[in-house]
């Protein structure tokens, strides 16, 4: 693209009308270029419309604030599923972005054209139309950071004879009656092994969460003198990593310090430098007994079909085992019509700054990042650096130059990949290219000393009327 005053009506196709597809489309559509939205689903939300019922966010609303946009009054400060999809909903509205949404229509095949841009095809779910054809100058895409369910370890229990029901994480949706008075084995101890475990705590006759060795920090959504945990610093991905990590240790310590020595969940690794996953009930339910931890490298099933056997002998009756395994990358096996482009190896995991595949030019990635970072903010940046690049006021370095820089950060970061973005260098590396300065400034908040205040004044009264107390025991 020449420049800037060339961009009215050049015309962009956005795959996914989720979160980051919906950020993408508002950045492009006020800069003057002509937005089309695919979807494939029959509403817009993404991955909201298929989490279980109770799924609340990992973050504080303020740290997942859609840009120019605010959570509607009375949200909670860790939102629910509805929440966030009224929310989207309402931003989708408010920047006329539903209106250029196709539902229930897949991209099937992008193509190349020298000179022209893209060739987009796209097709009805329902199979019942014939494929359409399109011209497009640019593609970006935003159809989630998550790949197909790994279901190996589902798979195999029922291979080997396991005669009560298998499901995997992704097929959860609440605590129903199914699981009352069963025993429920839940295989994983990441993010969604966590909640579905604390979902069925108070449903399910027993629930055993098994886990091996890959322990991970679980962090109360709530820290010091009840201030949620942004308050704290933790959620703000601007912060020196050390001074994060360094919070983020004191409030473990004092808070859940004898819990970790004694059922062995302290992670080997800082904080901030692995995944990071939000409980407030998780180890209280330790405690009390309501979760109960088994620690193995693998496991059977039992001789009757209705347990688990695992490494050490420990046998677990199990009605239902949910197994919260995970899902793959992002890559061809979630995104065919990008098949001809993509290492199957590699997938994303090679992408220039987390937006840019050095090898598909005019074409964008937003929303694929990973590590404790605010995912609207970060889509708004690559959004912002895919349009300036489209625009003319951006100019990548050549493929080859992109590619060394990848493969160094690849080697380097000990990750394997380039979009995890715990580092605030790889933040700061996309806000290069989306031309800001920083991350938007968060909106008005209520401050530590908001909360020390109430909690200073009970304890001052506590202190006055135990002296009071005091003298008229004497007297």
């Amino acid at each position: 693209m020449a420049g800037a005053e060339h961009v009215c009506g050049v015309k962009v196709c956005v795959v996914g009308a989720g979160l980051s597809g919906l950020t993408a489309a508002k950045t492009f559509q006020e800069q003057g270029f002509d937005v089309t939205i695919f979807e494939r689903s029959s509403k817009l939300g993404g991955v909201w419309n298929t989490a279980y019922r109770n799924v609340r966010l990992q973050q504080n609303k303020l740290d997942f604030r859609l840009v120019d946009y605010d959570w509607p009054e009375g949200t909670p400060d860790f939102p629910g599923k509805r929440d966030v999809q009224k929310c989207l909903k309402g931003f989708a509205s408010r920047f006329g972005l539903e209106e250029r949404i196709e539902y229930e229509t897949c991209v099937v095949d992008l193509a190349r054209e020298d000179g022209k841009g893209w060739v987009v095809t796209t097709a009805e779910v329902s199979g019942e139309a014939r494929p359409k054809v399109h011209q497009f100058a640019y593609v970006v895409v935003a159809c989630g950071a998550l790949g197909p369910p790994k279901k190996a370890v589902a798979e195999r229990l029922v291979k080997q004879g396991f005669k009560g029901a298998v499901l995997h994480s992704s097929e959860y949706q609440a605590p129903t009656s199914a699981f009352s008075n069963r025993n429920v084995v839940v295989i994983g101890g990441s993010s969604s092994g966590i909640e579905v475990a604390v979902d069925l705590a108070r449903t399910a006759a027993k629930v055993t969460m098994v886990i091996r060795d890959d322990v991970q920090w679980v962090f109360p959504r709530y820290g010091w003198l009840g201030a949620p945990m942004r308050l704290c610093g933790n959620g703000a991905m601007w912060q020196p990593l050390w001074l994060r990590n360094a919070k983020a240790r004191a409030l473990f310590a004092m808070r859940y310090g004898a819990t970790l020595d004694r059922f062995g969940l302290r992670p080997q690794h800082a904080p901030f430098e692995g995944k990071i996953i939000a409980s407030d009930e998780f180890y209280t339910y330790l405690e009390h007994g309501l979760i109960q931890l088994v620690r193995a490298s693998s496991f059977e099933v039992g001789p009757d079909g209705r347990s688990l056997v695992f490494s050490g002998g420990r046998e677990e009756p199990a009605d239902i085992v949910i197994t919260c395994t995970g899902f793959e990358p992002p890559g061809v096996k979630s995104m065919p019509f990008l098949a001809k482009f993509l290492d199957p190896e590699v997938g994303l995991n090679g992408l220039y700054r987390s937006v840019f595949h050095p090898d598909i030019p005019d074409c964008a990635f937003v929303g694929y990042a990973y590590g404790f970072v605010s995912i609207p903010i970060i889509a708004a940046l690559q959004a912002a650096a895919a349009a300036n690049a489209l625009a003319g006021r951006l100019r990548l370095p050549p493929a080859k130059a992109q590619r060394a820089e990848v493969e160094g950060k690849v080697q380097g970061n000990g990750w394997g990949t380039t979009l995890w973005l715990t580092d605030n260098q790889a933040v700061r590396e996309i806000q290069e290219l989306a031309g800001a300065k920083g991350p938007p400034p968060p909106p008005p908040q209520r401050t530590l000393l908001s909360y020390a205040a109430p909690a200073g004044v009970l304890l001052a009264a506590a202190a006055a009327g135990t002296a009071l107390a005091l003298r008229r025991a004497r007297s």
